[in-house]
């Protein structure tokens, strides 16, 4: 049953109410794109680049955002519409280790309707000014788009979040993925935060223990803020291309936090690891605040999937890949 569908992976653990490493694992025809904004911790607003193949139709839409401190509630505007940040969209919480800033709350809203009606390749992200700033607030709009489209080959598109307390190292082992092929290229992209360009504000990225490179400093669309590293990219037709100042090689370097690592997989595997260290740790500082919040792997896979009929109407998979 050859057919456009969804899968969502979602598993559960203990801690600050719930946790999720695989937040949405999709396979569809059409493409994907990642982009956003970050003032650091501050206000201010900026144009973010993104890319819909013509002719294609809206399949989701999400806006990924940050807050610092229990209970905070705020808002992020696009294009002067506002989407209200509170505990009801919170979907994981991780201590941080400077205590001014902890704990690190990660949002997700589904704005797939209002974007469709509203669609543009040029938003304008704004973060709003917040009364405890810079200690709390709303922080780093990202949008998650996917797009539906006939004449497009298969696409698989995983969102994969931090489920770890951020003290400056962290790593991930990914399993039950779709094959990954590595015939294309395989996008791998980070969505962080505060990486300033002081020393002790850099980390080091490794993929299935290679080394990919060392990211710090400003995204070019937040080139009057320190507002951290993120890797702006969309995905179609076999090829992952970089957004921004994002570019799709196997290395990462500074503000380009898109890497191809097809090169570092094992052709058809269905699991991947993945580690970022700061500079110096364990000898960190409290201040250094580079903010782990979520990756993104996107690829192409050789299976053929199918709709598991007996979970729920929205679950999919491909053959012999186990479910959560």
């Amino acid at each position: 049953m050859n057919r456009f569908f969804f899968m969502t992976i979602i598993y559960f653990t203990n801690l600050s109410g719930f946790s999720q490493l695989v937040y949405q694992h999709d396979v569809f025809n059409g493409g994907v794109c990642v982009a956003g904004f970050s003032t650091g911790l501050g206000v201010g607003e900026g144009v973010v680049e993104l890319f819909v193949e013509p002719s294609s139709t809206i399949k989701r839409t999400l806006l990924v955002v940050y807050t610092c401190g229990p209970n905070t509630e705020g808002e992020v505007r696009i294009n002067g519409q506002s989407f209200v940040i509170n505990h009801t969209n919170i979907i994981i919480s991780n201590e941080l280790l400077n205590p001014f800033y902890t704990p690190i709350n990660l949002h997700v809203l589904d704005i797939t309707d209002w974007f469709t009606s509203n669609y543009t390749l040029s938003p304008i992200f704004e973060t709003i000014v917040h009364p405890e700033m810079p200690f709390r607030g709303v922080f780093a709009p990202m949008i998650y788009l996917e797009y539906e489209n006939a004449n497009l080959p298969l696409v698989t598109s995983t969102i994969i979040i931090n489920d770890q307390p951020i003290f400056g190292s962290n790593n991930y082992t990914v399993t039950n993925l779709n094959p990954i092929s590595t015939v294309n290229p395989v996008g791998f992209s980070l969505y962080t935060d505060r990486h300033s360009y002081n020393e002790f504000e850099r980390s080091h990225v490794y993929f299935n223990n290679n080394y990919l490179g060392l990211v710090y400093g400003s995204d070019a669309v937040n080139q009057f803020w320190s507002g951290g590293v993120k890797g702006h990219f969309f995905y179609q037709n076999y090829m992952l291309y970089g957004l921004d100042d994002d570019v799709a090689t196997n290395m990462m370097n500074e503000s380009d936090a898109l890497a191809d690592v097809s090169f570092f997989i094992n052709d058809q595997s269905t699991s991947v690891s993945f580690n970022l260290e700061q500079v110096n740790y364990p000898n960190i500082l409290p201040s250094a605040l580079n903010t782990y919040l979520a990756y993104f792997l996107t690829y192409t896979s050789p299976c053929q999937p199918f709709n598991a009929a007996l979970l729920t109407s929205d679950t999919t998979t491909c053959a012999f890949v186990p479910v959560q």
